[in-house]
């Protein structure tokens, strides 16, 4: 109980300072860069700057995930919108529509359940289950956490950025003839206590982008991005 109190405490005192008045969330696609020659960044700590932020974001998970288990959330339609340019560079755009439900793997995990067979990120980030989990834990213990994870051979490097909207990058490096080369990124922009306003969802990705080198052609990448739209009750 301790622990969770000064996790608290300290979220009431950064959103005090850092609350803005949203503006509606951006339902434009985002526009984000990515280079196929990125390199990995030393090894470090969170700075204090990053720390906050992530707190933000994890505070608002947390809060996702006990919303998104109610009535009001669970069982309803989201509705999102996509754009998707394979590794030849033909563009698609579509729309995606999951029902919120729990995943049949994980069962602290929810995703959006959906038939489609289009490229569409199903699961449901929250402080218990997603690419934060460990991290959102870490941060409600005060620990030290690291910009890099080791994940076999692969090395994941995490950044945090506020703009707009709070938001953090995944960066996935694997070694490639003896050198560590990026194969993948992924991008989250999360509505926290930062930016939201009336009738938001506090804890909801507007956007993922995910872009990922072509087999055969570390010059070219594909690129997914999923903007959210609104969701419909059951």
């Amino acid at each position: 109980m301790k622990r969770i109190s000064r996790f608290d405490h300290f979220i009431l005192m950064t959103s005090a300072l850092l609350i803005v008045s949203g503006c509606g969330a951006n339902k434009s696609i985002e526009s984000t860069s990515f280079s196929t020659s990125a390199i990995m960044v030393a090894t470090r700590d969170l700075t204090t700057a990053e720390r906050t932020i992530a707190t933000r974001i994890c505070y608002a998970y947390q809060s996702k995930n006990t919303s998104f288990k109610t009535q009001t959330y669970y069982g309803g339609t989201f509705n999102f919108n996509m754009n998707y340019k394979d590794c030849s560079n033909v563009k698609s755009a579509y729309s995606v529509a999951g029902i919120l439900s729990t995943s049949t793997t994980d069962t602290r995990a929810l995703v959006y359940s959906t038939d489609t067979t289009m490229q569409f990120n199903k699961a449901v980030q929250t402080a218990q289950a997603g690419y934060l989990s460990q991290l959102c834990t870490k941060i409600q213990n005060n620990l030290v956490i690291s910009n890099t994870v080791v994940d076999g051979s692969t090395r994941v490097q995490l950044s945090f950025t506020a703009t707009d909207m709070d938001s953090y990058t995944l960066q996935y490096f694997s070694p490639v003839n003896n050198e560590m080369k990026i194969q993948s990124a992924e991008t989250f922009k999360v509505r926290t206590q930062f930016n939201i306003v009336a009738n938001q969802i506090l804890g909801m990705d507007e956007t993922y982008v995910r872009q990922q080198i072509c087999t055969g052609d570390a010059n070219a990448f594909t690129e997914l991005n999923q903007v959210y739209v609104n969701y419909t009750p059951k």
